[in-house]
């Protein structure tokens, strides 16, 4: 069973992690930029035009998304129209991925649709260039980490076993539907007009004070929501609720390893993104909370030490609860113009069923 926890105590638990764990963040080498040609079970050259079943081989497939996608450089080129064509084009690239990797997996072919999504991912990732010093659309950036997240798979979750490759197909197409939904809901609507054209695009009506002039301090606000929506991204894609000894719990969706190696990487992502965010005072405590999650969990997953978690139920159970926890302490706030953005669109209540420990 579970025993619950309250507030002071969760708290409580992360201050004690991070003064424990160390923190061991800035040595780590797992989150250097990706390296395409390095991605574990993707070289892009590898493989024959043998067809799999989806409507043509696999370098049929690639010459196709090549073609389709172009090439697009953002340092030295770019105008607005240009950048939002690109985004368009990498979002009908991704759809087309989901697509035919549906089909793999329909015919029982989850290894091909695990290299599918992948080979997508590549290649929309390829096809633009963007300056690492001002970045570039958040399209580019969700792909470069879902890459990330895929090679940290391949290597803790080596094989082609039923649960491995179950536990890869969901988080591939979980992953690459959010870099859909935020192309389609961040980058087209609102980044690429704001960051290139410094104005607001979409004024509230009847705003007078909204007008045409760059509103930074918004712009900076839906990074904030996008951060939060990349932690309940991680939980959706790896947990799951269930009743269990008459209370709603928590449970790992797929290998538990997963979750937890995703996670790891996921707190440290977030945290820079919000560190690095105009709004990040206000968001110290999350920004905190975040950095002491990652640190203990570098030392669990990489360094085997269960000082914290003496066990991966456990360790599922408390990272779930902090996780949840942590996006409860992320603040967005509305302007006096009806620009408004609280809704995480967290649907999970995992507030009942977590903070406790399982007794074994």
């Amino acid at each position: 069973m579970k025993t619950g926890k309250n507030k002071t105590e969760k708290q409580a638990t992360l201050t004690m992690m991070a003064m424990i764990g160390g923190m061991v963040i800035a040595g780590s080498t797992l989150y250097q930029s990706v390296s395409y040609a390095q991605v574990n079970h993707l070289s892009i050259g590898d493989g024959t035009g043998v067809g799999n079943g989806s409507g043509g081989g696999r370098d049929q497939y690639l010459a196709s998304l090549q073609n389709s996608l172009g090439q697009q450089n953002a340092m030295t080129s770019g105008s607005v129209d240009e950048l939002i064509s690109w985004c368009g084009r990498a979002s009908i690239a991704l759809q087309k991925g989901v697509a035919r990797a549906m089909i793999q997996v329909r015919s029982n072919r989850q290894e091909l649709a695990v290299q599918t999504l992948v080979d997508t991912l590549v290649k929309v990732g390829q096809s633009i260039t963007v300056d690492p010093m001002s970045g570039g659309p958040m399209t580019k950036k969700l792909v470069d980490r879902t890459l990330k997240y895929s090679q940290r798979l391949d290597q803790d979750l080596p094989g082609n076993s039923g649960a491995s490759l179950a536990t890869k197909v969901n988080f591939l197409f979980n992953a690459v539907n959010f870099i859909i939904k935020a192309e389609k809901e961040l980058d087209t609507p609102y980044y690429i007009p704001f960051r290139y054209r410094h104005h607001g695009r979409y004024p509230a009506p009847g705003c007078t004070s909204c007008s045409s002039q760059f509103d930074y301090s918004r712009f900076e606000m839906k990074f904030i929501k996008v951060a939060a929506q990349q932690l309940s991204f991680v939980m959706k894609s790896f947990t799951e609720t269930g009743i269990q000894d008459g209370r709603l719990q928590v449970f790992p969706l797929g290998e538990p390893k997963a979750f937890l190696a995703v996670a790891e990487m996921a707190s440290g992502f977030v945290a820079k993104d919000l560190r690095d965010n105009l709004h990040a005072y206000v968001n110290c405590r999350a920004i905190s909370d975040l950095e002491a999650l990652q640190s203990i969990l570098i030392e669990y997953n990489m360094n085997q030490d269960r000082s914290i978690f003496p066990n991966t139920r456990w360790a599922v159970s408390e990272v779930a609860d902090a996780l949840n926890g942590i996006q409860s302490e992320i603040k967005i706030y509305s302007n006096s113009c009806g620009f408004t953005d609280t809704n995480y669109e967290f649907n999970y209540q995992y507030d009942y069923a977590l903070g406790g420990e399982y007794h074994e």
